[in-house]
């Protein structure tokens, strides 16, 4: 499995994507703070996108490329990398959040046989996340590494928007 991006929703994926028992988790990151953070989460091999990926990616995969590959990070530079990144019959799921449009080369991809997926945050696997937090089976403890009072949103987007700046961060807001 290959995970492009590890912001916050990248983290989020590397964390849940343990639960499934992959054989092996890449993430492709360009800030170190970040990629520190993607190894203290799980990850088993991080590389920078500017590196060769695809042979990292190769290396491990029999040459094939991933099973799966999730763009956490929005952009079409990182949707194009994923599609590159997968094996013929494997799935590109899209979890970042796009504001730009990407490119399908379809020219390239008929033959592959890729499935890409797309969507918002779905919240049937809520209930079940939660009451492994509850019983102890998932520490959340890492996931967070600032708290603010809900009244200092604006300071705390401002902190979360300067990740090279502030370290890995990832906040939580309180009412209190």
């Amino acid at each position: 499995m290959v995970i492009v991006g590890a912001g916050p929703i990248g983290l989020a994926a590397i964390w849940t994507a343990r639960l499934f028992s992959p054989l092996c988790v890449i993430v492709v990151e360009k800030a170190d703070g970040r990629l520190r953070a993607a190894t203290q989460l799980g990850a088993d091999i991080v590389v920078k996108p500017d590196d060769d990926v695809l042979k990292v990616v190769r290396s491990v995969t029999d040459g094939l490329g991933a099973d799966v590959v999730l763009e956490a990070v929005g952009v079409p530079a990182s949707f194009e990398l994923c599609l590159t990144l997968v094996r013929p019959g494997g799935r590109v799921a899209n979890i970042g959040v796009h504001g730009k449009p990407a490119t399908l080369h379809l020219e390239e991809l008929w033959i592959r046989d890729i499935t890409i997926t797309t969507g918002l945050v779905d919240t049937y696997s809520i209930p079940t996340l939660l009451r492994m937090v509850a019983a102890g089976r998932i520490d959340t403890a890492n996931m967070i590494t600032h708290r603010f009072p809900l009244g200092d949103i604006m300071r705390a987007y401002d902190a979360f928007s300067q990740p090279g700046q502030t370290g890995t961060l990832k906040v939580a807001l309180s009412r209190g």
